[in-house]
């Protein structure tokens, strides 16, 4: 994880250096491993304006209960939890997409929740929600 967030960062400052981009509408978007990618890259870097995480949002401990995988940055598990990531995006604008029954998102719900308060300090309490597709899919395959 830690190499893919310097290649996005080092891509960030990229997009920042071309006269035809906007740096105000530089986001982020990306599912399942993009999802977390996305929640990590737009929550380290506040070059980040916005941020969709689809199939991603998941605490450490509903991962280990589902063997889900787990990404991380270093030095976050043990002490943060992707509850606190998601704080750390406030005031900017996120939005987290995750399937009713879908094990990698399953507690996304809460973990929203806990975000709007952080978001509510900061007088952007709309700039966080969730879009919660019926059905138990991951990805097409499990359609």
């Amino acid at each position: 994880m830690q190499k893919v967030l310097e290649d996005a960062r080092n891509g960030i400052t990229l997009l920042y250096s071309l006269p035809y981009v906007c740096p105000g509408r530089i986001g982020t978007m990306g599912h399942s491993y993009g999802g977390n990618t996305a929640l990590f890259l737009s929550a380290l870097d506040g070059r980040v304006l916005f941020c969709c995480a689809s199939g991603c949002a998941c605490t450490y401990e509903n991962r280990m209960q589902n063997n889900v995988g787990i990404e991380i940055a270093g030095g976050i598990h043990g002490r943060y939890d992707i509850d606190d990531l998601v704080c750390c995006i406030a005031p900017r604008r996120l939005l987290l997409v995750s399937a009713e029954k879908d094990k990698y998102s399953m507690d996304a719900p809460c973990i929203v929740e806990k975000a709007r308060h952080a978001y509510a300090k900061g007088c952007r309490p709309e700039s966080v929600s969730q879009e919660i597709p019926r059905g138990p899919c991951h990805d097409a395959g499990t359609v």
